[in-house]
């Protein structure tokens, strides 16, 4: 949970911090550009947050959702009923 916790609250964060002209972003077309804008939080939103969420090795997402997949097999909640 502490890893989602960080995972959730982190990309929030990024979110929030990010800024144009002094004015808080509202879509998606306003995110272009922000690696020329913003490189660190663009790096840490893009690198770090992002495939954390999406569970890519060696994150500490994956092995988050990998041991909720094992979890789940041990306790048979996986296969035909």
């Amino acid at each position: 949970m502490a890893i989602y916790l960080f995972m959730n609250v982190g990309t929030w964060a990024v979110i929030l911090c990010m800024r144009q002209k002094g004015q808080m972003l509202e879509g998606i077309a306003d995110l272009s550009g922000l690696g020329r804008s913003q490189p660190g939080l663009a790096l840490r939103a893009g690198d770090l947050h992002v495939r954390e969420m999406a569970g890519i090795p060696p994150t500490a997402g994956f092995f988050s959702k990998l041991y909720i997949f094992l979890a789940a097999i041990d306790a048979k909640l996986v296969g035909p009923p």
